[in-house]
């Protein structure tokens, strides 16, 4: 018999109140970014949530408003080139796979034109550009694309990542033996980060979470 709707919220919620306390526990002073946005369907998951600086998540969704973490992967090369091009101002193209699920038609078509205003209105680069510093802590994109490579390695690894260099070999084999059972952005994730190194990810995030701001 499937759950009441009740049981089903109450469970819901009871999940959600772990993961808080998990992030409070485990991340003080840090927000959780929905990697995947809830208007996304993204789940409630330790595979979705991403603990950042409210600063930098902040920004984040004003460069890339609803964007998943894959689209901005996927168009992180021309948006970084588009926002340091020396331009005054440059239209926020990479915004068109904006989107949202399950919403109803009305929340849907003021999404829809909002969207449309935002493609249609030029951005000041300076602006943007602070943005993105806020974001990646600099200008340059081999560091932007490191902590997108972090981000995913939460995708793949979830609350292992409290200690990301307790994670061993096994882990990883087990994670690939499952890889056809598990979600498509996991397998995304893996995709990018595994013929990198985890290590070396680890390694170059630390570096630039020391590095002077």
């Amino acid at each position: 018999m499937s759950p009441k709707p009740k049981e089903d919220k109450d469970v819901e919620k009871s999940k959600k109140s772990k993961l808080r306390q998990f992030y409070w526990d485990n991340f003080p002073g840090l927000r959780t970014h929905h990697l995947i946005p809830r208007s996304r369907g993204g789940p409630a998951s330790y595979f979705i949530l991403f603990p950042w600086t409210e600063k930098s998540h902040d920004a984040w969704h004003q460069l890339f408003f609803n964007m998943t973490v894959i689209e901005v992967w996927e168009r992180l090369d021309e948006t970084h080139s588009a926002i340091h091009s020396g331009a005054e101002s440059v239209l926020p193209f990479w915004l068109e796979p904006c989107t949202l699920v399950g919403a109803s038609a009305k929340k849907m078509a003021v999404f829809e034109e909002q969207k449309r205003s935002k493609l249609s209105s030029s951005l000041n680069t300076t602006k943007l550009q602070g943005l993105w510093w806020d974001c990646f802590q600099n200008d340059k994109l081999t560091d932007a694309r490191t902590l997108i490579l972090y981000m995913a390695m939460f995708m793949i690894f979830g609350s292992k990542m409290v200690n990301p260099e307790s994670i061993s070999q096994a882990d990883i084999e087990v994670f690939l033996s499952k890889a056809i059972e598990i979600q498509d952005y996991r397998r995304w994730a893996m995709s990018i980060c595994f013929h990198r190194g985890i290590s070396a990810i680890v390694s170059r995030v630390n570096e630039l979470n020391s590095s002077p701001q």
